[in-house]
């Protein structure tokens, strides 16, 4: 059925103190009105406890007549109101005449849907709409709608594609590392091998000129001073392949 079916929403029915508006018209007592609670369930049977009623309005923009409807026990429809100029508009029972000032406290009296089938047709909902519906404003109020989502067909395997595209990103990164390791690991060992082929170098020509050196000395023989004779050989510097090491080769000056 259409919205406009909905008693709820022709009239405007609301509660501007508080609880929420309900029709138990398929409870043992037809309970109409607010309540802080749900009167409508089973184990209630359309009871509203006297401490969760609260006063029920309408709007008077909707123009609409009211039916008498009947009041809890012992009344009846005769302390039945509905007062278009209070502010707000009151509707419900009440032992006190709220048309002139409101309904007192603790003079609201539970409505329930009257006997007459008439005048209770005018109260009962749609057997498809929700038995419940919640304001505290005075203004006209729709009944919530409840969806439930529904995806796609297949967006439930995106999931393993994402999952799929972090572990590659994983990878990638890792392996990035790695290979930042390696290159610095080559690069220390480059420095350390030209440092230590600069210091065989070193050692080599420092043990080069010294035997070069030696070769003027002079060398005393029974109280004379005598040239030492410069050695037949001469010496140079080699690599020696393999472990990056210089060694002293000794040439014979017949060999030039």
């Amino acid at each position: 059925m259409a919205a406009s079916d909905d008693p709820r929403v022709k009239f405007g029915l609301s509660c501007p103190a508080g609880g929420g508006f309900h029709i138990c018209q398929d409870s043992p007592t037809r309970f109409i009105g607010c309540c802080g609670v749900d009167p409508c369930t089973p184990d209630r049977e359309g009871e509203c406890p006297m401490s969760e009623l609260f006063v029920a309005s309408f709007s008077a923009a909707s123009g609409v007549e009211f039916l008498p409807q009947s009041c809890a026990s012992p009344f009846n429809s005769s302390i039945w109101y509905t007062c278009d100029d209070t502010r707000p508009p009151f509707l419900g029972c009440c032992t006190n005449n709220p048309c002139s000032n409101g309904c007192l406290a603790d003079h609201l009296v539970p409505a329930k849907l009257s006997d007459d089938p008439k005048n209770a047709s005018q109260f009962l909902l749609p057997e498809t709409v929700t038995m419940t519906t919640t304001t505290t404003t005075t203004t006209t109020t729709s009944p919530s709608v409840t969806g439930t989502s529904v995806l796609p067909a297949g967006t439930e395997n995106s999931s393993p594609n994402l999952t799929t595209g972090g572990r590659a990103r994983a990878g990638l990164i890792a392996g990035i590392a790695v290979a930042g390791v390696v290159i610095l690991l080559l690069v220390i060992a480059a420095y350390l091998w030209a440092k230590r082929r600069e210091e065989a170098q070193e050692k080599c020509e420092q043990d080069q000129e010294f035997k070069g050196g030696r070769s003027a000395d002079a060398v005393q023989s029974n109280g004379v001073f005598q040239g030492k004779e410069r050695s037949s050989k001469s010496d140079s510097c080699y690599e020696d392949e393999g472990n990056g090491m210089y060694r002293v080769h000794v040439h014979n000056i017949a060999d030039y």
